[in-house]
């Protein structure tokens, strides 16, 4: 017989439950999650679930923040770090790898997070995955500093290559290529 789904309180719950949601939202998105699956990972019953987090969307919301503030966190030392364009931008496509090696699930959970939209996440996107694009872009756009580089396309970044639909690495292929 399967353990009970209890109620427990404090930080660990509330963590419990963020895991089991993170796994559950990469696997089925925002729309094919159900809160009896996630609820029954995290051993909790809904009623502590939507005490947390008030309801699917909320719990959603709270685990894409908790990835794209810790991601944002550790590009935005990078990229504020001593040091010229070139070694940002090695520097930013390194953390972007050790992120992703210690963090398996983050790269379905943006897919899903880009595919979804939506108003509640729009805020998500401007408070945390724009200004690290654009800290990003910044650096890169001017190619002069990047030392063994070169403009692939110099001019005006188009809407069509807008920061909202490329992954992190996609805009720094398309801004410069290794010489």
């Amino acid at each position: 017989m399967g353990k009970r789904p209890l109620a427990r309180d404090g930080p660990a719950s509330r963590e419990t439950i963020l895991a089991a949601a993170e796994r559950t939202f990469a696997e089925a998105g925002l729309s094919g999650a159900r809160v009896d699956r996630i609820a029954r990972r995290a051993h909790v019953n809904k009623a502590l679930l939507y005490y947390y987090f008030r309801s699917k969307e909320g719990l959603y919301r709270a685990v894409l923040e908790e990835h794209l503030r810790e991601f944002a966190r550790e590009a935005r030392e990078v990229l504020e770090a001593q040091g010229d364009a070139r070694s940002k931008v090695l520097g930013f496509v390194s953390a972007h790898f050790d992120f992703l090696s210690v963090r398996p699930l983050f790269p379905s959970l943006m897919q899903r997070f880009f595919m979804t939209g939506g108003r509640s996440l729009d805020r998500l996107k401007a408070k945390y995955v724009l200004p690290t694009y654009r800290g990003l872009i910044r650096i890169a756009a001017d190619t002069r500093t990047l030392a063994g580089t070169q403009a692939v396309y110099d001019g005006p970044i188009p809407a069509e290559w807008s920061t909202q639909r490329l992954p992190l690495s996609s805009a720094i292929l398309l801004r410069c290529k290794r010489s």
